[in-house]
């Protein structure tokens, strides 16, 4: 984690942040079971997908080749809402949720085709 902090790429999450924050926590019990005990967990939250190509390319790419390392990497594709200052919601549809499930399913083709540029355009 240090090595990382050096790079003034990552910023500690504030408190009220990571008091709020879900993803990694829903995790961690599941991890537990699953690795050794004493295996150190490097928690990288992404807010923003802005320079993310630059970080796993250039600053990752050793712990990628290293057989010791595992990534675990996940998303709630839209993470919608005020908090997130992202409220989308398409006039076709009546209620919010209809729009999300729809941002999922479209977070879920550019997985699958690995086209992310589409996956960013008109969000």
């Amino acid at each position: 984690m240090e090595r990382l902090r050096k790079t003034h790429l990552f910023s500690e999450v504030e408190k009220a942040s990571d008091e709020e924050e879900h993803s990694l926590e829903m995790q961690y019990p599941y991890l537990k079971l699953v690795l050794n005990p004493g295996t150190k967990v490097i928690p990288i939250m992404v807010g923003s997908t802005k320079g993310l190509e630059k970080i796993s390319n250039e600053l990752l790419l050793d712990y990628f080749k290293d057989n010791e390392s595992l990534f675990v990497i996940s998303s709630d594709f839209c993470h919608w809402g005020s908090r997130f200052q992202y409220t989308f919601h398409d006039p076709k549809n009546e209620f919010p949720y209809q729009s999300i499930h729809e941002l999922d399913l479209r977070g879920v083709e550019a997985i699958k085709t690995k086209d992310w540029r589409s996956a960013h355009q008109n969000l």
